[in-house]
């Protein structure tokens, strides 16, 4: 590796442009989507939809919100919520929990966020998705390293991790090597952390997309 990406442990967890804690674009993780869309053409169509239509918008929104507005975030994902008790739409059904659990982490409602986590989970076993189930474990991860819980934190990372390199996903694998660093640094373990974010980033350099590295 070039030694000139050997830089301090605490400039480390920003060297890896990755979202700390969460992958890239949702589509990579969770539902399979391109691009998220855009907000504003969601809120105009919401109004003319019902049903299942309906559900897939609600779904979308809590995409397109997630870094802009993690309220409104979990008021349409409610919604979608509500409406799937009478349809059935399994990935849209994907996208809220995870979407929801994220947002609750956001605004620091942290035992809600694990409950929506572990929803998602259940949901990601009946639907034997292994990219959806990285998702769900990532997210729960991201709740306990939020709260100090670094033990369980490091578990669902490392269950996060197996299942990305199983499917050969490297741009997750990149960022759970660069979640655990994260915990390894937080907890005393600095040369043990200093290798997971070699490892994150060498993975990265492995792949098309440079853009997350500095």
């Amino acid at each position: 590796m070039n030694s000139s990406k050997l830089v301090s442990i605490k400039k480390y967890e920003h060297f890896v442009r990755i979202p700390v804690l969460d992958g890239l674009k949702l589509g990579v993780y969770v539902t399979g989507t391109s691009e998220r869309k855009d907000p504003e053409i969601l809120l105009k169509k919401l109004p003319d939809t019902y049903g299942l239509e309906r559900v897939k918008v609600l779904a979308d929104l809590t995409v397109a919100l997630r870094e802009v507005n993690s309220r409104k975030v979990v008021e349409f994902g409610k919604q979608g919520l509500i409406l799937l008790q009478d349809t059935e739409d399994k990935k849209s059904e994907t996208i809220i929990l995870s979407e929801l659990c994220w947002a609750y982490q956001c605004i620091g409602e942290y035992q809600t966020a694990l409950e929506y986590g572990f929803r998602m989970l259940e949901l990601t076993n009946e639907t034997n998705d292994a990219p959806d189930k990285a998702t769900a474990l990532n997210r729960i991860g991201a709740a306990y390293l939020r709260t100090a819980r670094f033990d369980q934190a490091l578990d669902y990372f490392m269950q996060t991790l197996k299942i990305r390199e199983k499917i050969g996903d490297k741009l997750g694998i990149a960022t759970s090597f660069n979640n655990i660093g994260i915990i390894l640094n937080r907890t005393g373990n600095s040369k043990k952390s200093l290798n997971y974010y070699n490892r994150a980033i060498s993975t990265l350099e492995e792949t098309d997309d440079k853009s997350n590295l500095a």
